[in-house]
């Protein structure tokens, strides 16, 4: 049985409940808990939503881990892609004829950006250059990161909702606010970093009310051609724009959900324009899947693989390199991307 026949038999609402329980609401209101493990989701925030190959698709909105039922047992079960198929043709794959599924029009997928958040993200990008942002200023710098590049892409600090007051929704736990900006450097999203050992996860969402988090996010870089990078996490692709390349950044390798293309390959792919996509991501379990998966999503176009060191990422190796700064790229003919880990 191939995958999509997998998915086709499989039905998504019932695997989510099995994975964390009867949702909240019903229908299109529907909301289960995040199946994450290290995701403690106090307010149910995975829905879901059929896209336009008639494929369900789920998705949390608090922190990002999205994908098809395939992605939901790997990630409730702790298997591989392999597994987590035999899995389901052995306990979900049960219609069959499956019924068609339309596409659904889900609109969080197009919020706006709330006027709240916006001004909230400028309060605290003031505020990181402020005496009270020095501490969240250290924090940044300790992991090679400039002052240009920082500012460039917005970065701030928050003190936290017990010292300044914000709308309802917005994270409320002291930390680094790390903006995502789509294709054309405009503002996409922005989530905390917390610095808060208390904080329930290692980043902290808005609520979907303020706007809607991306696959991927494209930090600003000063090269307008040449190859793009792409790294894992925010703060990696700061690195990745840091040393002068084009870069994209994943919000979260379970982006790269299962099957021939994905969001984030599709954006990533018409944001390299033809150059060459180089791969970047963590040196773990996660990033390695999605590393093989968005190479698979990306054919047709020129790819290559910078293979990270187990348990590193770029923001690791260029911390430990901070004495050396990565050089500027340049524009001989045989620049190459591993230029990033010198």
């Amino acid at each position: 049985m191939t995958s999509r026949e997998i998915l086709d038999r499989t039905d998504l609402a019932a695997l989510l409940t099995s994975l964390s329980g009867p949702p909240t609401g019903n229908g299109p209101q529907a909301r289960w808990a995040c199946i994450s493990a290290d995701h403690r989701d106090e307010h149910p925030s995975v829905s879901m939503f059929v896209d336009r190959n008639g494929i369900e698709r789920w998705r949390c909105w608090s922190d990002g881990h999205a994908g098809t039922a395939i992605d939901a047992v790997m990630i409730g079960h702790h298997l591989d892609i392999a597994d987590a198929m035999r899995w389901l043709q052995q306990h979900c794959a049960n219609l069959p004829n499956p019924p068609p599924r339309t596409p659904t029009t889900n609109t969080t997928l197009r919020r706006p950006l709330s006027a709240a958040l916006r001004r909230w993200v400028n309060e605290c990008e003031h505020r990181l250059w402020r005496p009270e942002g020095d501490a969240a200023l250290d924090w940044l710098r300790a992991r090679g990161l400039g002052d240009d590049v920082l500012r460039a892409n917005r970065i701030g600090f928050d003190p936290g909702a017990h010292v300044e007051p914000r709308a309802p929704g917005l994270p409320r736990w002291r930390g680094i606010t790390v903006c995502s900006f789509d294709r054309d450097g405009e503002l996409a999203y922005t989530q905390v970093r917390n610095l808060d050992g208390q904080a329930p996860s290692k980043y902290t969402n808005p609520r979907p009310l303020h706007g809607t988090l991306p696959t991927v996010t494209f930090p600003r870089s000063a090269p307008s051609d040449g190859p793009v990078v792409v790294s894992e996490g925010i703060l990696d692709g700061l690195i990745v724009a840091q040393a002068g390349y084009r870069s994209a950044a994943l919000i979260s390798a379970t982006s790269i959900t299962a099957g021939p293309t994905s969001p984030a390959a599709d954006a990533i792919r018409r944001h390299a324009n033809g150059n060459t996509i180089v791969l970047a991501l963590d040196g773990d379990n996660a990033g390695r899947a999605a590393t093989k998966r968005l190479r698979t999503q990306l054919t047709g176009s020129s790819v290559r693989v910078l293979r990270i060191p187990d348990h590193e990422d770029l923001t690791s190796l260029h911390a430990r390199r901070k004495d050396h700064p990565c050089p500027p790229r340049q524009t001989t003919a045989n620049t190459s991307p591993a230029s990033l880990l010198r």
